[in-house]
């Protein structure tokens, strides 16, 4: 039998009666030859805690296949906003270590990590010999050594039927170096006690693109132990914007929060199986049977409030201007109990300001309001001061950059990232870009010098990054080009900070940053075509479905080419394509998307594929392919 690796365990725990058990866990690890930062042992009088624990998961990050962040939870170590160990979570995150939640005493864990299964230890304390102590710890180490995470139990069941999105990279990407927004939250906690005017249900936080609207939902969702489920909209990605999607995971987020809420659907009348297939196609009834009604069954009428964040629900309008999700929360809301509140960001937009008509008094963030600026002047004290030079006026530049960025976070940030990518300096204050296309403009300028060098190596990747229906995976784009993963991953690194990648996915940092390349009159030699990447991700998924659709077992509905091989052969104008494809039989999950997608384009091409966006057989799952 092979010798089994030493890890490197961080343990995060509540400094409460709960720590022997974790002093227990850090000797028995140790024993078994495991290396444990273990804050008793490495804090010393005098010295900064902060520092310490950022030693200990920089020591983690040295061997990041072997390192495990071991979480505790008890309701000391979960706690909002002021608990330290969601700070060591939130960094553990951040570094993308692999973490291993324990449940030491019943309280409900962090929805940045609410989909990874925890394991139950809450009988080992406290420790006794009579205890089960021992069992657990074999599967705990089970878990660290050989990533057997998986444990029985009703909560494994609701993970696998609702399958919930994961959030945390939505969160984490805008976490960091947040500063401001006090007096916004100081009216949310208002609104939450009854003292503000307006909806009592529903909090609705409106302003222009790049304002910061998600990295508030970000801040909120973090800090405020009245929240119990989050979404963020994405116009890129039909998953997120998927009213049905949208259920299962609201619905799984809170039955992690709400422990009676859990119990209700544990005794439904039916499965919860059974209510996902026979409302499949009506998002109000699943609502209705899987949220308004164990919700009300919990019998909590008299509970303090506790909240849903939804982010960007602008990003789940349709082009017609209507928004099926806001039309949900219209009518279903007020069916619910009237402690389960919502949190809503969105732009103001004719189809959701109509859905949302009920809701009066929204909060307006304004890009000139004092509040604004003042919160735009403290990140800016913090983040300039590395650049800072002898002699440079640091007010002289917060105040240029101030009037420059019209109040929008956006260009605060895309001014930063030039700054730390050297395409900008602050040498020159008066030769500071005026507007978000001008940073975006001379970022590029710095970074691709050659026209001939972009359009060959740099602009096919762009265009696959803005035709993606999902965050852009890099082995697909590697396999889409024919090109080697290093030259892949040496272009994405060519791309900078401007284009984040989160684990194996490339996502611009934010959305108009793919409107600016989008749009030929702004980007000029830069300019990239989503029509022609649409086109690569068809022409591929073509060739990919005919490799699949005769093997016995077909795998076509997890390859991303196939499974949305509909939108892409539509969006590229592949119509004949798209027809003789679907008279051989092919089925896709996506073709209600498609065809919504289909009534947005011009009437003439909707007449010609009406037959086949009316087909039923369209409608029917891809696994048979």
């Amino acid at each position: 039998m092979p010798e089994k690796k030493t890890l490197r365990i961080f343990i995060s725990y509540g400094h409460d009666e709960h720590a022997e058990l974790a002093v227990r866990i850090k000797n028995d690890l140790e024993e078994r030859g495991h290396e444990v930062w273990f804050d008793r042992d490495r804090i010393k009088p005098g010295k900064d805690f902060e520092l310490y624990i950022e030693e200990g998961l920089k020591w983690l990050t040295e061997d990041k296949s072997g390192a495990r962040f071991l979480y505790l939870m008890t309701p000391h170590s979960v706690r909002r906003p002021n608990g330290f160990c969601l700070n060591e979570l939130t960094s553990a995150m951040m570094k993308e270590l692999s973490i291993f939640p324990v449940m030491v005493q019943m309280s409900e864990p962090p929805l940045s990590i609410c989909r990874i299964q925890w394991l139950d230890m809450q009988e080992c304390f406290p420790s006794c010999e009579n205890t089960p102590y021992s069992v657990k710890f074999e599967r705990l180490l089970a878990a660290l050594e050989d990533r057997n995470w998986d444990f029985e139990g009703f909560e494994k069941n609701l993970l696998k039927v609702f399958n919930p999105i994961d959030f945390g990279p939505d969160m984490l990407r805008h976490l960091k170096d947040f500063t401001g927004r006090e007096w916004l939250k100081k009216e949310i906690e208002e609104w939450l006690e009854g003292k503000r005017p307006g909806n009592k249900q529903v909090f609705w936080i409106k302003g222009k693109p790049g304002i910061g609207k998600t990295a508030i939902s970000s801040w909120l969702v973090c800090t405020m132990y009245e929240v119990v489920a989050v979404h963020f909209f994405r116009s890129d990605s039909t998953e997120k914007r998927d009213p049905v999607r949208f259920i299962h995971t609201l619905v799984y987020y809170l039955s992690t929060q709400i422990p009676e809420y859990k119990e209700q659907l544990e005794v439904l009348s039916q499965p919860v199986e059974h209510y996902l297939e026979e409302y499949k196609n009506d998002p109000n009834d699943l609502f209705y049977n899987l949220v308004i009604i164990p919700l009300h069954r919990t019998g909590m009428e008299d509970r303090k409030a506790l909240v849903v964040v939804i982010d960007g629900l602008d990003e789940a309008s349709e082009e017609s201007g209507g928004n099926e999700i806001a039309r949900l929360i219209a009518r279903q809301l007020e069916k619910a109990p009237s402690w389960l509140k919502f949190i809503v960001t969105s732009r103001s937009e004719a189809g959701i300001n109509a859905e949302l008509q009920g809701v009066t008094n929204p909060c307006e963030l304004d890009s000139a309001s004092e509040e604004n600026e003042k919160d735009i002047r403290e990140y800016l004290e913090m983040k300039l001061k590395p650049y800072l030079e002898e002699g440079m006026d640091e007010e002289k530049i917060i105040l240029e950059i101030l009037q420059k960025s019209e109040g929008l976070f956006v260009y605060v940030n895309a001014f930063m990232k030039a700054l730390e990518e050297k395409a900008l300096t602050l040498k020159d204050v008066g030769n500071f870009p005026g507007k978000l296309g001008e940073i975006y403009y001379t970022y590029f300028s710095s970074k691709f010098k050659g026209e001939d060098d972009y359009n060959e190596n740099v602009s096919p990747v762009l265009e696959m990054i803005l035709a993606t229906v999902e965050p852009q995976d890099i082995e697909l784009l590697t396999e889409v080009l024919g090109h080697k993963e290093t030259q892949t991953l040496r272009v994405i690194r060519r791309l900078g900070s401007l284009f984040e990648r989160n684990e194996n996915r490339i996502i611009p940092f934010h959305s108009t940053l793919s409107e600016w390349l989008a749009s030929e009159d702004r980007s000029f030699r830069y300019y990239v075509s989503e029509k022609e990447g649409h086109k690569r991700l068809a022409e591929y998924g073509l060739e990919k479905y005919e490799k699949l659709k005769d093997k016995k077992e077909c795998k076509a509905e997890k390859d991303y080419a196939v499974r949305n091989l509909g939108i892409h052969l539509y969006e590229s104008g592949m119509d004949e394509e798209l027809e003789e494809l679907l008279n051989t039989g092919w089925r896709n999950t996506k073709s209600s998307r498609t065809r919504k997608n289909a009534k947005r384009r011009r009437t003439t091409r909707l007449e010609t594929l009406e037959s086949i966006f009316t087909n039923p057989e369209w409608t029917k799952s891809l696994k048979s392919c």
